[in-house]
């Protein structure tokens, strides 16, 4: 618990985020002795890693949602919960964080054009030209924007694989249909928990493995 607060209380966290890499960071290194280098999806958005993969999806958004809805009426056809809803014809997989009030807005596609629009509860209203071919320039030079979840599409060109749980697992489907049959490209592999959380009882994780002391170094622990 100490070691946790220690993380917590340092200078540098200031915001929820900043607290979820502090606690991580921690108990990856101290339950699996693993040390990865955290960075946030908005640093990457910032560097520029993303843009050109969100311009290609925002190019084809009719085919995205097309696509997108069809895999979760599949799913949900099964019997199984896809974890994502299907897509209205207003969707853009965009986000806005306004600078008066902070609040996290979606941002929809205006019926007049490809721009992007949202308004806050402050009041504000927001607009962003995103133009034909789309580009991300006036999203880009705000410093605000982020990107919602279909984050697995645009890391598929700059990654090797991801670590995932059951709904990364679940709404991963969906946008491996994406991937595949709208931009033409193959999905990372998912290396999966063997157990995933159960309907009763406790919940077996890092976190509950690390604080429990049930778990050190080397030894593989479910969730």
């Amino acid at each position: 618990m100490e070691l946790l607060a220690g993380a917590l209380l340092d200078g540098g966290v200031a915001t929820l985020a900043d607290a979820n890499r502090a606690l991580l960071t921690t108990v990856l290194r101290e339950q699996v002795g693993f040390e990865p280098r955290a960075v946030f999806a908005s640093e990457m958005v910032a560097a520029g890693l993303l843009v050109a993969s969100v311009e290609e999806y925002l190019a084809r958004i009719d085919e995205v949602v097309e696509v997108f809805n069809a895999a979760v009426a599949r799913l949900v056809a099964d019997d199984v919960d896809p974890q994502v809803r299907p897509l209205g014809a207003d969707y853009l997989p965009l986000r806005y964080s306004c600078p008066r009030d902070g609040t996290r807005l979606r941002l929809d596609r205006d019926g007049a054009g490809l721009r992007a629009v949202a308004t806050c509860r402050c009041g504000t209203r927001y607009e962003f030209e995103l133009g034909d071919p789309p580009q991300l320039d006036q999203l880009r030079a705000s410093g605000r924007w982020s990107i919602d979840v279909s984050m697995p599409v645009h890391h598929n060109d700059l990654a090797s694989g991801w670590v995932g749980g059951r709904s990364t697992a679940l709404y991963g489907i969906v946008f491996n249909e994406v991937l595949m049959k709208v931009l033409g490209r193959r999905p990372l592999p998912v290396l999966l928990p063997a157990h995933l959380r159960p309907e009763r009882g406790e919940e077996e994780t890092l976190l509950v493995g690390y604080l429990a002391g049930r778990a050190r170094h080397g030894e593989a622990v479910p969730g």
